[in-house]
């Protein structure tokens, strides 16, 4: 499929929690856009492998409709009428891809957090690691729980940084994009 070619160009150097963030087209996405250039966000999961075959898949964790859970990236990126963005791990912090894997892990069957994403958008919320969650939330504790924070704080001052060690609130999926601890973004769809 024609969409997908910058995805199948790069997908075998998605890492790890490596992040997408997106900016779809729908009025939930248009609202949410008023606050933030991006409208939501997810990070990849663990790779389903079928015996080394090109069936193999990624998975996405993300928090949608209903919960938090896993999804398949492919489908998501077929299927989505946006934009995708890529923001791949600095390569100093591949060492923290697990300890993130473990937080969203730990966080799959958590409750969706439509309330939480409303307020969100008058006022960041505080990080919740019990509870329900929305998907920048989600993101926010994997990576403030994932990457001690004596190496989070090398790559201060950053606005998006201090609201998320220093305030310990929730992220919008567009200031999650604009941590310094990504990348060079890439447009996938």
């Amino acid at each position: 499929m024609e969409k997908l070619n910058k995805y199948y160009e790069v997908r075998d150097q998605i890492g790890l929690c490596d992040g997408f963030s997106w900016i779809g087209t729908g009025p939930l996405s248009t609202a949410i856009s008023v606050w933030t250039h991006r409208t939501h966000w997810s990070q990849r999961g663990p790779i389903v492998d079928f015996e080394n075959t090109r069936e193999n898949g990624i998975l996405s964790y993300e928090a949608l409709d209903g919960e938090v859970n896993l999804r398949r990236f492919s489908e998501m990126l077929k299927n989505y009428d946006g934009k995708c963005y890529w923001h791949p791990l600095k390569p100093e912090l591949d060492g923290f891809r697990i300890a993130m894997h473990r937080q969203w892990y730990a966080m799959i069957g958590d409750d969706y957090d439509e309330w939480g994403l409303v307020l969100n958008a008058i006022e960041r919320q505080k990080m919740t690691i019990d509870g329900p969650k929305f998907c920048s939330e989600a993101g926010s504790i994997a990576i403030a729980q994932g990457i001690p924070r004596y190496v989070l704080e090398e790559y201060m001052p950053n606005k998006y940084l201090n609201i998320l060690l220093n305030e310990k609130r929730a992220l919008r999926p567009g200031g999650m994009a604009m941590l310094p601890i990504w990348g060079k973004e890439v447009r996938l769809i």
